[in-house]
């Protein structure tokens, strides 16, 4: 003899159902957002420390064939003088608006070019230090707003 199911079982099955479905709607979403923010985190992170990257290779590629000091900073604003494709220029980083600005200013023509290097910076640091009578120390550090910090120095002679 066959025995089919009842109403109310028809109706709880389909009630553990609706609640299993629900939880892994929740948790989907739930994964998803986080998922999201840790790419976010490691989007920035790298782009933060490419920023500081390329700080390094303007140090490195510096200017030594005209007079004065390659590289000035005075907190907000990081300035080296260095090489590119163009020859002989001038790099300047600063904090602008949330972001992190490169202005590019070759010396030949003195037309100065902005790229936005990093968003959603809250504080850019760039601080010059005595080490001893012959080297200095380049600080610079990198602040995003949800108070994730990179910094990074360099021993310039």
């Amino acid at each position: 003899m066959r025995r089919a199911m009842t109403l109310l079982e028809v109706v709880l099955a389909l009630a553990l159902l609706a609640g299993i479905a629900l939880a892994a709607t929740g948790w989907t979403t739930t994964t998803a957002r986080t998922s999201r923010q840790l790419a976010d985190e490691s989007a920035w992170s790298l782009a933060a420390a490419a920023t500081l990257g390329l700080i390094g290779d303007d140090l490195a590629s510096g200017d030594p064939i005209h007079d004065g000091v390659p590289v000035k900073a005075d907190g907000r604003v990081l300035s080296i003088r260095t090489r590119d494709a163009d020859g002989p220029a001038v790099h300047t980083i600063e904090h602008r608006d949330g972001r992190l600005i490169l202005r590019r200013t070759a010396r030949a023509q003195q037309q100065a070019s902005e790229t936005v290097l990093l968003d959603q910076v809250v504080q850019f640091q760039a601080i010059l230090e005595a080490a001893d009578d012959e080297r200095t120390i380049l600080s610079v550090a990198i602040e995003r707003d949800n108070g994730v910090v990179i910094r990074r120095r360099w021993v310039l002679r």
